[in-house]
């Protein structure tokens, strides 16, 4: 199974914003029903609420952006600027973020 793409053979940068996409994936993070990954160039961390089992699934809500579809950067509690890794640890998900100097929660 792969994500960004619709297929292990396509390679392309995404031409615009979805739920489908992933400009620069920098890191996941996986808990015991949701995968969460840190997609660095558009600004935002994507969470699935299942575990994906198909090529290029959608994800169900992006963390530091008000949607889907927008890439907004900025210092702000629900913006990043430069989110990096992730990491779950019991009920806490961590994110890095590079620019803005913060690790947050």
């Amino acid at each position: 199974m792969v994500l960004g793409q619709s297929d292990f053979t396509s390679g392309s940068a995404p031409t615009g914003i979805t739920s489908t996409s992933l400009a620069m994936p920098y890191s996941v993070a996986i808990s015991s029903t949701q995968l969460f990954i840190s997609d660095r160039t558009d600004l935002r961390l994507l969470g699935y609420n299942a575990l994906p089992t198909a090529n290029g699934a959608a994800a169900a809500f992006a963390v530091g952006q008000a949607y889907l579809t927008s890439s907004v950067g900025g210092v702000a509690a629900n913006q990043f600027n430069g989110n990096m890794g992730v990491f779950i640890s019991g009920t806490k998900l961590l994110l890095a973020d590079e620019v803005n100097h913060h690790l947050e929660r």
